[in-house]
């Protein structure tokens, strides 16, 4: 039951990144409900997450345009709440993104999140002896940091299944708008394990529950704003989920290193 200390008072969460950030932060809108007790609208741009989001009856999804009169009409309405917690404009990188937003929202610092809609989703069930099913997010492509990626996908064919998922890795994030990613989701949930990089798909993949082996060269290229900040205390999955087995790929490793590891993971 949530905690009677929020009743009858109104908290926004605001998220204002990418896909995966928007996920993010949904953890804190959760928390809120749950441990405060408030009536949460959570806030986000991106409509392709609204029917993922519109799951979780703890809080209220809504679609703010992203441009100044859409920002404008955000800004006037949040004067309402009693609370709004905003997504960090530079996240910290010395703790767990989902550490981070719920401690803005001061609320229990667990890393761990998942999201409502995993409940009702179908799980996959592999036959005894068949390869195990791969998502591999399309995206790979735009993070390869010289990686020969038709490469990895030729030699992790050889012991996988893989589906393709995502946008074509020559798109922005923006042009997917209206592409719905429930139907992605479904697809994720029933596969053995998701592989990419770091990113949205990836913060998707993990938060519906679903096994991940990612690569983590993208680490290399983000800039903390303080000193403090390092990108392996923040990104990638196995950070949110200690205990879980998830898998960060050592960076830079070979094509035939990476699919040896997803191999033995998978297989045994």
């Amino acid at each position: 039951m949530p905690n009677a200390k929020g009743q009858n008072k109104k908290a926004a969460v605001v998220a204002t990144g990418w896909v995966g950030d928007s996920i993010m932060c949904s953890a804190a809108a959760q928390s809120l409900h749950e441990d405060k007790g408030y009536q949460v609208d959570f806030f986000i741009k991106w409509p392709q997450l609204m029917r993922i989001m519109e799951a979780d009856d703890r809080f209220t999804t809504r679609l703010y345009q992203d441009n100044f009169l859409g920002r404008l009409k955000l800004k006037l309405s949040l004067q309402q709440y009693d609370l709004v917690v905003y997504e960090p404009k530079m996240w910290s990188h010395t703790e767990p993104k989902i550490v981070e937003i719920r401690r803005l929202a001061e609320c229990h610092l667990s890393s761990e999140y998942v999201l409502k809609i995993a409940e009702e989703l179908p799980v996959g069930n592999r036959a005894t002896g068949s390869k195990p099913l791969i998502t591999l997010s399309r995206d790979i492509y735009k993070k390869a940091y010289g990686r020969d990626i038709d490469d990895f996908v030729n030699k992790l064919r050889q012991v996988c299944e893989v589906e393709w998922i995502g946008l074509d890795p020559n798109l922005s994030s923006k042009y997917g708008k209206e592409e719905d990613l429930l139907p992605l989701a479904q697809v994720m949930k029933k596969s053995d394990c998701f592989i990419g990089p770091e990113g949205g798909m990836l913060w998707l993949a993990g938060c519906l529950g679903v096994r991940t082996i990612y690569f983590t060269e993208h680490f290399h290229h983000v800039r903390p704003p303080g000193p403090d900040g390092d990108p392996w205390k923040s990104l990638g999955i196995a950070n949110m989920f200690p205990n879980a087995n998830h898998i960060a790929l050592p960076s830079y490793c070979s094509n035939q290193d990476a699919v040896e590891i997803i191999s033995k993971a998978l297989l045994g």
